[in-house]
């Protein structure tokens, strides 16, 4: 039989993180104690948001939806990362273009460019790719970049 060991930080009232080695059950336990913590944190700290199931039904159906969906994700629940409702030129590209490609039944080569600023890695690199993550349209995502020359 296997045992898998975990080594996994748990952070304590004080804010310090302590590492504990614990079995598998332990391990589920714990993750599930900090999933429940996690939850009523964000219950208690996100407001506006109706928690009636058909609400959350009809939130999900836009987040799913083919043509819109990502675009209402970005605006419902990352505001704060775009910082306006008005979208630039490159957004009003990125919401039309992204889910094009995310149709497409192969791999499409894509190059985008625009100025520093305009938000190509926050749409594309962080919430295009939770996006797809989030309506399981992709499982493994692979983040590439060449920065260097910024550095």
């Amino acid at each position: 039989m296997l045992t898998v060991i975990a080594c996994i930080p748990l952070l304590i009232e004080e804010k310090s993180i302590k590492f504990i080695l614990m079995k598998n059950k332990e391990f589920l336990k714990s993750l599930s104690a900090i999933a429940d913590q996690l939850r009523r944190t964000i219950e208690a700290e996100v407001v506006g948001f109706e928690s009636t199931p058909a609400a959350i039904a009809e939130r999900r159906a836009k987040v799913f939806d083919p043509l819109g969906g990502f675009e209402y994700f970005v605006y419902t629940y990352f505001l704060h990362y775009v910082h306006t409702e008005e979208k630039s030129q490159l957004h009003e590209f990125l919401f039309t273009r992204l889910p094009e490609i995310l149709r497409e039944p192969k791999g499409v080569p894509e190059a985008t460019g625009a100025p520093r600023g305009e938000g190509k890695s926050t749409l594309v690199t962080q919430l295009f790719t939770l996006y797809c993550i989030v309506t399981a349209q992709k499982h493994y995502c692979v983040i590439v970049m060449d920065s260097i020359d910024q550095a």
